[in-house]
């Protein structure tokens, strides 16, 4: 199934918060709601995403008001929809559910608009679902769909895959701008690119001493 992957110009914390899991899994079991996800059943909503370069909303508890940061990669696999994301830990909000997700205390569950519902036995199959945000919450409808790891940067090598990933840096790039700093790298968009200048801040936090 296609992934969806978007550069994003997000800012650079110096301290991150990233989460990984499923926002909805395909086991075929009815949710609190009795509402069962079809495989597939977002492959258009994420290609109408890809072309508008967008990714639905990272919120808390479906609260438009109460986004917590950005999801980075959003795709389909086998399981379900995978989704991993960046917490803004300088938002006191993301910066606690990044502790309670470390807990276990939260999971993940989808909030959407119109879907195809065909009535099954247990309950309605969705499928072509209008994605539009994935949230953490306490207590999903989904039990499967859980937080699978919550990371934090805590190395020079974690600094230097997130520029990789997030960024497009190559290993190269990524290498000396962690253990040079800015002045150690010279990226070609830097007077016109304010994503570079969020790397900036960060790497200087991350120099080799």
């Amino acid at each position: 199934m296609k992934k969806l992957r978007i550069n994003l110009q997000a800012k650079a914390p110096g301290k991150f918060g990233i989460i990984e899991g499923y926002g909805a899994t395909f086991n075929g079991d009815p949710d609190a709601h009795g509402d069962i996800i079809a495989p597939g059943a977002f492959s258009r909503s994420l290609a109408t995403h890809d072309e508008a370069g967008t990714l639905p909303a990272l919120l808390w508890g479906h609260d438009q008001s109460n986004p917590l940061g950005r999801w980075l990669n959003i795709f389909e696999d086998d399981h379900g929809l995978f989704v991993e994301g960046k917490l803004s830990m300088k938002v006191q909000k993301a910066a606690d559910a990044f502790e309670l997700a470390q807990d276990g205390a939260l999971a993940l569950s989808i909030g959407f608009g119109n879907a195809t519902r065909t009535p099954v036995k247990g309950g309605q199959l969705l499928s072509d679902i209008q994605l539009a945000e994935i949230s953490l919450v306490g207590l999903p409808s989904n039990p499967s769909a859980k937080i699978t790891a919550v990371k934090s940067l805590g190395s020079i090598r974690d600094f230097e895959n997130l520029l990789r990933k997030e960024y497009g840096l190559s290993a190269r790039e990524a290498k000396k701008l962690s253990m040079g700093g800015w002045n150690a790298y010279k990226g070609k968009q830097a007077e016109h690119n304010q994503m570079l200048d969020d790397i900036r801040a960060s790497a200087n936090n991350w120099r080799t001493k």
